[in-house]
């Protein structure tokens, strides 16, 4: 599959979010859960969600398919708080490569492949941690018509 990646500027974006850790054989399971737990949460906390996209954020430096860090988050408001089972950051805005990635989860491999090789050889360097935007609801769309944008900060090498 050929994709299409874009740098664009992105404002900082206020999440509530919940954190685990994973294996690639495990993830889709692990984060399916993860986002339930953090919407149970958040509706017992009376946390009203604002976006329209849940996000996951990979926030270890250095990448192990064994073992690694998932945060699960929604788009909160500006009077949001912590609660038991979540707690409130703000994800940091900045200059960031884009691919939009349409098709099953089991198949964004190929998507992360193609943008982790695009910034480097565009001449940026990776600048922090690279996050999945989902833009539809698996719940509600079939497979092939999901569509998910992974979002990697970049700068200029």
């Amino acid at each position: 599959m050929e994709y299409h990646v874009e740098v664009r500027a992105q404002d900082p974006v206020r999440v509530a979010r919940s954190r685990f850790v994973t294996s690639m054989a495990e993830v889709c399971q692990d984060m399916g859960r993860g986002y339930r737990e953090l919407w149970q949460s958040l509706e017992r906390g009376k946390v009203q969600v604002t976006g329209d996209y849940a996000l996951a954020v990979y926030p270890d430096p250095a990448f192990d398919p064994h073992r690694f860090t998932v945060e699960v988050a929604f788009e909160v408001g500006p009077d949001a708080t912590a609660g038991e089972g979540f707690e409130v950051a703000e994800l940091p805005g900045g200059l960031f490569a884009v691919l939009l990635h349409v098709g099953p989860y089991e198949s964004l491999g190929g998507a992360y492949e193609a943008i982790l090789g695009w910034v480097p050889a565009q001449g940026y360097r990776f600048a922090g941690p690279m996050r999945d935007k989902y833009l539809n609801d698996p719940d509600r769309v079939p497979p092939e018509e999901l569509r998910t944008e992974i979002q990697v900060p970049v700068e200029r090498a």
